[in-house]
C-alpha cells in the first residue's frame, strides 16, 4: 500500500496503527512526501511540518536507511532517535520516506533491569548508556538523560573513551568502578555508542578477599597431597623410559619394533612419539632410496659412476646395458678397461669422449659427441660430473656421466632441413613463375590487337605466337600447382557481386575470343 501513490492519507495512517500495534517498541511513524512535508503522523504538531532540510531524510530520499544520534527534538521537547527508510515505487523510484519514533521507555526499562538484576546479585551495580561527547542517552535516573554529561563528571575526555573501551580498561571514581564497552557499528548505525557499568569497589572487591582466604587453605592442602603423589611419581617416570629403552635397543640391531604406548607422563609421550616419527622417517628413507633407485633404471637415459681412485664402474643402469650391449652384472665392479675389452661398443664410446682424462680434476663438462660404430653412426649429449664422498662432500670420490642418444633426433633434423629446402625451392619458382607470366599475359594481349588488323599469312603467325604464348602459361600453371605451398586459410567479408564483375573483366579477352555473350543480372548479394 506505501508503494501505491495513489493511496489515501487514512489508508497509510490505517496502515501505520497495525505496524505500532505489533512493534510497540515504536511510539509514532511519520509519512513525508519527496518535497519534506509531513502528511501522517499520530501527532498533529508534526503534521504539515517541512523536514526537507533534515539530514536524515536527505539520505532517505537518495535511497539511504538511515539510524541518527539521540537528541532532544525541539518539537517534541523530549529525546528522539531518527530512524528513516525509503519507498520505492514499482520502478526503483523514491515516492516517500517513513520514520519511525523509537519509544525510548523499553531502552530505559531494560536498563533498569540490568540494574535490578545486579542488585539481586549483591553487587549493587546499575547500567547507563552514552554518546562519545559523554551526553548520558539511558540510566536509572532518567533526570541525567540528555541532561548531564558524563565524561566531564567522570574527568574524562572523548579518547579516553575510546581507549578505555578498546582496551576494557576500568575508570575509579570516588568509590565507584566503572567499565564502558561501545556498540558495534553497521552500515545504517555510525553512531558512537557506549555501554557503561558502574559498580561499587566495596561489593566488586568482597568475592575477591573470600578468594584470597580460601586460597591458602587449598594451597596448604596441595601441598601435603604433593609429597604422597612424589613417591609414587618416581615408580610412573622409571617403568616408561625402561620400555623406551628396550625399544631403541631392538631398532639398533634391526629388529622391528611395536608401537610404544602413550599411556605415561607428556614428555615420556612426547619422546614416545619422536621415536616413532624417528623410525617412520628412516623408513620413508629407505623407500625414497629404493625409488630413486628406479627412476635410474627405468629412465631412458644411461647413467654410469666410476671411482676416480680405482677405475672400477659403480653404477650400471638399463639404459648403459642397451646402448653399450653389455650386461649390469659383468660391468659392475670390474674396471674400465675390462669392459672395453669384452664391449665395443662402450669402447668407442670411452675413446669419442675422453673420458679417462676427467679422472684427475673436479670437472663439471655438458657435450656433443658424434660414434661411429661399424656402419651406423651414434649422436650422444653426455653430461660429465664429480661426486662427492658420502663421507666428506669436499672430497670427489666419483665420476659420473650420463648419456642421451640423440640419434633420432638428429636424424628427423636432418629430414626438417631438407624438407625446408625443399619449400624454399618451392616458393622460388612460383614467384619466378609469376613473374614470367605477367609480361607473358601483355605480349599476348598486344598480339591480339596487331592480329585484329591483319589478314592471310601474318594473321596467321599472330595465331602461332598467341597459340605458344598459351603453352608456356599451361607449363607455368602446372609449375605453379606443384610448387605454390598452401596458403593460411583467412576469412574475410566478401561482396560476390564485386568478385563477379572482376572475373568478367579479367577474362573478357578470352569471352569475346570465344564467341560468348555474357547476360548479366545481378541482384543485390549481402555481404559474405
Amino acid at each position: 500500500m506505501l508503494t501505491d501513490i495513489t493511496s489515501s492519507e487514512e489508508k497509510i495512517k490505517e496502515q501505520f496503527a497495525h505496524f505500532l500495534t505489533v512493534y510497540d517498541i515504536y511510539s509514532d511513524v511519520i509519512y513525508v512526501k519527496p518535497d519534506g512535508i509531513v502528511i501522517t503522523s499520530f501527532i498533529d504538531e508534526v503534521i504539515g511540518n517541512d523536514l526537507s532540510n533534515r539530514e536524515w531524510f536527505k539520505a532517505s530520499k537518495e535511497g539511504q536507511v538511515y539510524i541518527s544520534d539521540i537528541y532532544r527534538s525541539p518539537i517534541l521537547d523530549e529525546p528522539v532517535l531518527v530512524m528513516s527508510a525509503p519507498v520505492f515505487d514499482e520502478n526503483e523510484e523514491v515516492i516517500a520516506v517513513i520514520s519511525p519514533a523509537f519509544n525510548f521507555k523499553h531502552l530505559w526499562e531494560t536498563f533498569d533491569q540490568f540494574s535490578e538484576q545486579e542488585v539481586m546479585t549483591s553487587l549493587g551495580g546499575y547500567a547507563f548508556l552514552i554518546n562519545k561527547n559523554g551526553e548520558v542517552i539511558a540510566h536509572p535516573d532518567y533526570n541525567k538523560i540528555l541532561k548531564e554529561n558524563h565524561l566531564q563528571e567522570v574527568d574524562l575526555g572523548t579518547a579516553n573513551i575510546f581507549e578505555k573501551s578498546n582496551d576494557r580498561k576500568i575508570k575509579y571514581k570516588d568509590d565507584i568502578v566503572l567499565s564502558y564497552a561501545q556498540i558495534g557499528k553497521n552500515k545504517a548505525f555510525d553512531n558512537d555508542w557506549f555501554v557503561g557499568i558502574a559498580v561499587s569497589k566495596e561489593s566488586l572487591f568482597a568475592p575477591l578477599s573470600k578468594l584470597l582466604t580460601n586460597y591458602v587453605i587449598i594451597v596448604f592442602l596441595v601441598l601435603f597431597i604433593a609429597t604422597i603423589a612424589v613417591i609414587k611419581l618416581a615408580t610412573y617416570i622409571v617403568r616408561p623410559v625402561e620400555g623406551l629403552l628396550a625399544a631403541t635397543s631392538q631398532f639398533a640391531v634391526g629388529k622391528s619394533i611395536t608401537p610404544l604406548e602413550n599411556n605415561s607422563y607428556e614428555e615420556i609421550n612426547r619422546l614416545n612419539h619422536t621415536f616413532t616419527l624417528m623410525t617412520k622417517k628412516l623408513a620413508e628413507r629407505e623407500r625414497g632410496h629404493k625409488k630413486a633407485s628406479l627412476i635410474l633404471e627405468t629412465t631412458d637415459n644411461g647413467v654410469l659412476a666410476i671411482n676416480k681412485q680405482t677405475r672400477k664402474v659403480t653404477m650400471f643402469n638399463r639404459g648403459c646395458e642397451q646402448l653399450f650391449n653389455v650386461p649390469k652384472d659383468f660391468v659392475m665392479g670390474n674396471h674400465v678397461a675390462e669392459v672395453m675389452q669384452k664391449s665395443p661398443e662402450f669402447e668407442k664410446f670411452v675413446i669419442s669422449s675422453s673420458i679417462m682424462s676427467f679422472f684427475k680434476n673436479d670437472v663439471t663438462k655438458k657435450f656433443e659427441l658424434e660414434c661411429t660404430n661399424g656402419e651406423k653412426t651414434y649422436h650422444f649429449f653426455v653430461s660429465v660430473s664429480s661426486l662427492p664422498s658420502l663421507e666428506n662432500s669436499d672430497v670427489p670420490e666419483e665420476l659420473l656421466v650420463i648419456i642421451n642418444d640423440l640419434t633420432e633426433k638428429r636424424k628427423m633434423e636432418r629430414e626438417l632441413i631438407r624438407t625446408e629446402k625443399l619449400t624454399i625451392a618451392g616458393e622460388m619458382a612460383a614467384g619466378l613463375a609469376h613473374e614470367i607470366r605477367n609480361p607473358l599475359a601483355i605480349i599476348r594481349g598486344f598480339i591480339q590487337l596487331y592480329r585484329e588488323g591483319e589478314e592471310g599469312r601474318k594473321r596467321n603467325n599472330y595465331e602461332i605466337i598467341i597459340n605458344e604464348i598459351d603453352r608456356v602459361n599451361h607449363f607455368i600453371n602446372d609449375l605453379l600447382n606443384i610448387a605454390n605451398p598452401k596458403l593460411e586459410e583467412k576469412l574475410e567479408n566478401t561482396n560476390l557481386v564485386n568478385v563477379l564483375e572482376n572475373i568478367l573483366t579479367l577474362q573478357t579477352s578470352q569471352i569475346n575470343k570465344k564467341g560468348i555473350t555474357i547476360n548479366k543480372q545481378l541482384g543485390e548479394i549481402p555481404t559474405i
